[in-house]
């Protein structure tokens, strides 16, 4: 079984190391060991040599306990690939007098050797994170918030997490939470269950709030924490509804195959923040085939803004005819599309307009004289 654990570090180190510059990793990243008095344990700590080369490790300690650690090895030569053993011995006195997490760091330090044996400079060691959790007199209560974003109409959940982390029980636990809106007033307000805390427990508060007659948006959750006649405040953020620009509808101007064609595309945004870096994709369709395609430039969209996005298209190639163009709207990993339907067809011939309107206004011109001049001759 201890293989297995080892083999299981040794892929994680394996893994974390190729991603940095150090030669060596060192697991496991984090252990937490809640004080006792007196408390004496060894711990196993395994380091690794990722590189196709052999490196001098020293090892070492910092911290806010340092003084309590010792180490089986403190210096060891480690070649490519292999892995290193190492036992802490950590030796607790009977009392701590700084409560809370108290934060030890276990490192490794490499000194590559080089081709002649000689040592190169030594390079920044690796770390794991050893806390020791001292609890704290009387009755001290940590405390975390999360809330899951939702969509419109269904119910967040608000959970609280809680952790005794001192020395007397608490006889009750009991939450008040608050929300709160884009523009920081509050519209609601929700209660989580009540719960008992013995010293050194962790547990959860719950709480539901439905988001039926919610905006879209970012919202606040602000939780007032009574504990034994105590009071602990937290908060936390959350998302209600999916970031949305909506297309609201394509406009373009009269053009003939080979002009370049300006559409104009507008947009709603239905998200209470400012969403950048937005732009448009138009696909042009025949028959069901793509037959060209176009991309605007990006623009930015205020907090529930309108605005209209210009794509420019060469219709080189195309005749007369009915198409369909789909719009694609790209925006903060997300996407919009809708279609339309449009129709290239021939522009009518200005001088022939002309030409037809000053006919018509002489035809007009000279009715009306002739109706006159028989007007006169009646009258004489």
């Amino acid at each position: 079984m201890r293989n297995f654990y080892l083999l299981i570090v040794y892929c994680m180190l394996i893994l974390s190391s190729a991603l940095s510059a150090s030669a060596i990793g060192i697991g496991p990243p984090r252990i937490k060991i809640d004080f006792e008095p007196n408390l004496e344990i060894d711990i196993e700590y395994f380091v690794v040599n990722t590189i196709q080369s052999p490196v001098n490790v020293d090892m070492y300690v910092k911290g806010d306990l340092k003084e309590y650690i010792a180490f089986d090895k403190t210096s060891f030569k480690l070649n490519p690939g292999k892995t290193q053993v190492i036992v802490v011995h950590l030796a607790l006195p009977e009392k701590i007098d700084r409560p809370g997490t108290n934060d030890i760091r276990i490192g490794a330090l490499e000194s590559p050797i080089g081709a002649d044996g000689a040592m190169v400079a030594a390079k920044a060691g690796v770390e794991s994170q050893l806390y020791i959790e001292v609890p704290y007199e009387g009755k001290y209560l940590s405390a975390n918030i999360a809330v899951e974003s939702v969509r419109v109409g269904e119910t967040a959940e608000l959970i609280i997490g809680i952790s005794n982390l001192g020395k007397e029980d608490i006889s009750s636990v009991s939450a008040v939470i608050d929300i709160y809106d884009s523009d920081d007033k509050k519209i609601d307000t929700v209660s989580a269950d009540k719960k008992e805390l013995k010293a050194g427990e962790t547990s959860e508060l719950k709480a539901q709030w439905d988001t039926k007659d919610a905006k879209p948006g970012t919202y606040q959750a602000a939780a007032l924490i009574d504990y034994d006649g105590n009071e602990k405040e937290i908060r936390t953020s959350f998302n209600v509804g999916d970031v949305l620009i909506e297309i609201v509808a394509l406009k373009t101007n009269e053009f003939s195959p080979g002009e370049i064609a300006k559409f104009i595309l507008d947009v709603e945004s239905k998200w209470n923040e400012k969403i950048t870096d937005i732009y448009a994709v138009i696909e042009i369709y025949e028959n069901g085939r793509v037959i060209g395609s176009a991309e605007s430039k990006k623009i930015d969209i205020s907090a529930w803004g309108k605005e209209q996005i210009e794509i420019f298209w060469d219709s080189t190639g195309i005749g007369f005819g009915e198409y369909k163009v789909k719009t694609i709207l790209h925006y903060k990993d997300k996407t919009s599309e809708k279609s339309f339907d449009i129709e290239v067809k021939k522009k009518g011939n200005l001088w022939i307009i002309v030409l037809i309107g000053a006919v018509i206004l002489l035809i007009a011109y000279l009715a009306w004289s002739k109706w006159g001049r028989k007007s006169k001759e009646k009258e004489q």
